[in-house]
């Protein structure tokens, strides 16, 4: 059976949570966005958020096949596979007789 170890009377430092939480949020906040004016300008939703608002995401689970295909063209073409499903859509819309309302616009 170990020996158990004497008390030298050096007290284990107490950790204070404030003090804590302060150094960890100083730290996880880039200095970047407190330095650059034209990141709050526009608006104070961070931009994902004003462009979900802004867009609905349609997709469907396809043939990995069917992706492969999607990016060769998109490269062979120089554009994205965004480009290709607006277009895409818009064709669909135009032999069904609806107005061809697809648009690119919420753009990266």
């Amino acid at each position: 059976m170990p020996k158990p170890t004497p008390n030298l009377s050096i007290s284990k430092p107490k950790s204070d949570p404030a003090a804590l939480r302060t150094a960890l949020t100083e730290a996880a906040a880039p200095a970047t966005h407190a330095d650059h004016p034209a990141a709050g300008a526009a608006s104070s939703a961070p931009r994902r958020q004003r462009r979900k608002a802004e867009t609905q995401l349609i997709g469907a689970h396809l043939s990995p096949d069917v992706g492969k295909q999607l990016r060769m063209i998109a490269a062979e073409e120089d554009t994205d596979l965004k480009s290709l499903l607006v277009e895409a859509l818009n064709l669909l819309f135009k032999t069904r007789g609806r107005p061809q309302i697809a648009d690119d616009q919420a753009k990266r």
